[in-house]
C-alpha cells in the first residue's frame, strides 16, 4: 500500500471510467438521484492519504468512513467549470430564447443557416459505433485543426502531448459509448468537430475544433448549438464544458461551477 494517491476526477473518471474507491456514493447536487454507487466490498487497500481534485460541485460525495480513523477534508478552489443545464428546456430553441438575446440569437442561427444554404451541410454523431477508417481521418483531422488554430493564436496545449493516447483510446470508448466524435461535414469536408466523454447523463465536451478557413460561419457557435440540440434529444442533465473562461463557454453556459480538493487520510498517519 503506498502513502498518497492523488489523481484528479475529470482524468480518472470521466476520461477513464474509474472512480477512485475513496467515495461510498456520489450524488447529484442540483436535483435527486445517485450518480454512483460503489458496489465494491471494502477491506483495508485504501491509502494513509488520497486527494482527489477537480471534482465538480455539481456533484456532492459520501466518503467511506466505516472506520473511526478516517478522516475527510473537502477545500473549495476558486477554479470555475462551465456547463449548461438541460432540464428545463424541451429544445433547443428554448435555450437559446432562455440564454441569448434575440440579436445574438438571432446571429447564431443566421449564421449557421448560412452554413447549410452555401454547402452541403451533413451532421454527424459517432456514438456506439464508428468505422476504423472514418475514425483514422476524423482523428487526425481533429489533430490538423487544433494545431493550426493554436499556431494562430501563438498558444500550446496539452492535447499534443497526449495525442498518442487520445487516438489509441478513443475509438474503444466510442465503441463502449462512453466517448463520441460529433463531426460537421460541408461537401463531404471535415469543416468542425468535438471530442466528447459521456458517462450517465452528463456529457462532456471535450475538445472543439474547427477549420480557421471557415470562420466567418461561426463552426465553434454551431457545434454548441448541435450538441445542445443532441443532449436534450437524448435526456441528458447537463452538458460540461470544464474550466477555462473561453468566450464560447462564457455565453453559452447557464450554469458555472466551482472545483473542489477531496482529502481523506487514516487519522493515525498523523
Amino acid at each position: 500500500m503506498s502513502k498518497v494517491y492523488k489523481k484528479d476526477f475529470y482524468n480518472t473518471f470521466f476520461l477513464k471510467n474509474n472512480i477512485p474507491n475513496i467515495y461510498k456514493n456520489i450524488r447529484y447536487s442540483y436535483r435527486d438521484g445517485d450518480f454512483y454507487i460503489n458496489k465494491k466490498k471494502q477491506n483495508n487497500t485504501l491509502n494513509k492519504v488520497s486527494i482527489v481534485n477537480l471534482f465538480p460541485n455539481y456533484f456532492y460525495a459520501n466518503h467511506l468512513q466505516e472506520k473511526k480513523n478516517i478522516k475527510k477534508s473537502i477545500v473549495q478552489t476558486k477554479l470555475n467549470g462551465y456547463a449548461v443545464k438541460l432540464e428545463d428546456f424541451l429544445n433547443i430553441d428554448s435555450y437559446l430564447k432562455s440564454n441569448f438575446k434575440s440579436n445574438t440569437k438571432s446571429s447564431i442561427v443566421k449564421r449557421k443557416n448560412r452554413l447549410e444554404l452555401c454547402f452541403n451541410v451533413n451532421y454527424k454523431m459517432y456514438f456506439g459505433e464508428i468505422l476504423n477508417e472514418d475514425y483514422e481521418h476524423i482523428m487526425v483531422s481533429l489533430k490538423n485543426m487544433l494545431y493550426k488554430r493554436f499556431l494562430q493564436k501563438k498558444a500550446t496545449n496539452e492535447f499534443f502531448d497526449k495525442w498518442e493516447s487520445y487516438y489509441s483510446s478513443t475509438i474503444k470508448l466510442i465503441l463502449n459509448k462512453e466517448a463520441s466524435l460529433f463531426v460537421i461535414y460541408a461537401n463531404n469536408i471535415i469543416i468542425g468537430l468535438s471530442l466528447n466523454y459521456h458517462a450517465k447523463d452528463i456529457f462532456i465536451g471535450h475538445v472543439i475544433a474547427y477549420d480557421i478557413n471557415y470562420s466567418k460561419f461561426g463552426i465553434g457557435n454551431t457545434i454548441v448549438f448541435k450538441l445542445i440540440e443532441w443532449c436534450i434529444n437524448n435526456n441528458y442533465s447537463i452538458l460540461d464544458m470544464g474550466n477555462g473562461d473561453l468566450d464560447y463557454k462564457l455565453n453559452w453556459s447557464n450554469y458555472i461551477y466551482n472545483y473542489q480538493y477531496h482529502i481523506v487520510y487514516r487519522k493515525k498517519f498523523y
